[in-house]
């Protein structure tokens, strides 16, 4: 997510903020919207998009990132937050990457209620 509200009418700008700290370091990044939210509002319903449509979409995001010469594709950080933590850590098993960072992940009740997940990341359960 870029800086726009997905659930809460709230936008936060924490997320602008840290890439401009990465950007100031020397540190290229890429944040963007989910699908129905900011400036993917055309983009479906956000309400409507399961697990897998985030994590198709952060794959795609990462692949173009990826393609852009200022990147030093030796070293890509991963960055989740909330439902971000399980992409990133789905993509993490599937791309070379030199670092991963979680940030207040959700409980697992989360993936059902967006449709659930094919494969939950490090092998987690959500039996209690």
């Amino acid at each position: 997510m870029r800086d726009q509200p997905t659930i809460r009418p709230v936008t936060s700008i924490r997320f602008k903020t840290l890439a401009h700290k990465l950007a100031d370091a020397g540190i290229v990044s890429l944040r963007f919207d989910k699908r129905g939210t900011g400036y993917n509002a055309d983009k479906g319903s956000f309400a409507a998009q399961t697990f897998n449509d985030y994590y198709d979409d952060a794959k795609d995001a990462l692949e173009l990132l990826k393609t852009n010469p200022s990147v030093n594709t030796e070293h890509v950080i991963l960055i989740g937050h909330s439902i971000g933590t399980y992409i990133a850590a789905r993509l993490a098993q599937e791309f070379d990457v030199s670092d991963l960072i979680l940030v207040s992940g959700p409980d697992t009740g989360i993936l059902a209620r967006h449709g659930g997940a094919t494969k939950i990341p490090f092998g987690l359960s959500t039996q209690r």
